[in-house]
């Protein structure tokens, strides 16, 4: 429940981010249950002279968490400019950054009236989910279509014409960040990615949204798709991205519908994805690694709320399928994560 104090103070951020709007009002102020990075709440801007009153539906998203100050200036950056280059996200009006007026680092946007995919999924009869699928993934690819130096900050983001640059960088930063760490026994999986480093050329850099899934793909009542949560974006090989999807979509609905994502992927392509299982592997790896460090040391450690780590203990299942696809993948055993499904067993 959001204070008093809190609410006042928002009033406060809406008087001075809509200057233009004439006596302006906070209604229907509501919490919206939130994925592991972020608080939010949706409200209604009320504007105008007496008589003419205006809403304008917002939602207020407030990050917790260690070092989050540069999500939030990177989710507003990107979507401020992946709006103007006509791709499907909410418009951004105010971003609050560490010590602003609420506390925390901050945005203000448009709200989307409209469904994550992944509960629409699960309702859906089956003869509904092919053309759910055929969005997620048209609007995947037409993602990694995009030119990347019309939507990102830095004019050398896109590896300076290196096509090992950005498989490089993930060794590089991956063994500087688990050397002498607790998180060593990771260090089997790098290696194993390093092996087979000549293979894993970037064709073609693109703008990444880096947590792509169904709960991050509103559907609106037209069927139309807009996509939220972009703390994580950047430029790199688009199949970081795939693979850290796939793990997802594998872990929670199976084999099956993971194998059917790619081939939608693929068929939007136009070609096959080369090399996929290895990014898949990396994907893996990623979201265990996630997953042991908010378990030792909290979610807040990773820039999440100090509520994902419940959420977790909660996912045991997808979690050991995750191993599970990694195992099959590569046949290596991480040591850290057996620890970690052991202490999820155990409760």
């Amino acid at each position: 429940m959001m204070s008093e104090g809190m609410r006042r103070e928002l009033l406060e951020v809406c008087r001075e981010g809509f200057p233009e709007r004439r006596d302006v009002a906070v209604q229907a102020l509501a919490a919206i249950r939130g994925g592991w990075e972020s608080d939010l709440w949706a409200f209604d801007l009320e504007h105008g002279p007496p008589g003419a009153r205006e809403r304008d539906g917002l939602v207020l998203r407030v990050f917790p968490g260690d070092a989050v100050e540069v999500k939030a200036e990177t989710e507003f950056d990107a979507m401020r400019k992946l709006h103007r280059a006509g791709y499907p996200v909410p418009r951004v009006f105010v971003l609050g950054r560490e010590g602003s007026r609420l506390g925390r680092p901050f945005i203000v946007m448009e709200r989307i009236e409209g469904r994550a995919m992944w509960p629409v999924w699960t309702e859906a009869p089956a003869a509904a989910r092919p053309s759910l699928l055929d969005l997620f993934c048209g609007l995947f690819v037409c993602l990694h279509r995009l030119d990347w130096r019309d939507v990102a900050g830095d004019p050398g983001a896109g590896g300076g014409g290196d096509p090992h640059a950005f498989v490089d960088g993930w060794i590089r930063e991956a063994r500087n960040r688990l050397a002498g760490s607790p998180y060593e026994g990771f260090l089997p999986l790098v290696e194993w990615v390093a092996q087979r480093r000549d293979g894993l050329a970037c064709p073609r850099p693109a703008p990444v949204h880096n947590d792509f899934h169904p709960n991050n793909l509103l559907i609106r009542p037209d069927g139309s798709g807009v996509v939220i949560d972009w703390t994580g974006f950047h430029v790199s090989d688009p199949r970081f991205d795939l693979g850290w999807t796939m793990s997802l979509v594998s872990s929670y609905e199976g084999p099956a519908v993971r194998d059917a994502f790619l081939r939608g992927y693929e068929r939007h392509a136009g070609a096959p994805v080369d090399s996929i299982e290895c990014f898949e592997a990396i994907g893996c790896g990623r979201r265990l690694f996630d997953i042991v460090v908010s378990l030792s040391e909290g979610a807040e450690r990773m820039g999440m709320r100090p509520e994902a780590v419940a959420a977790m203990r909660q996912q045991a299942g997808p979690t050991g399928l995750v191993y599970d696809r990694l195992r099959a993948i590569t046949g290596l055993r991480l040591a850290p994560v057996e620890r970690a499904l052991q202490d999820l067993a155990g409760g």
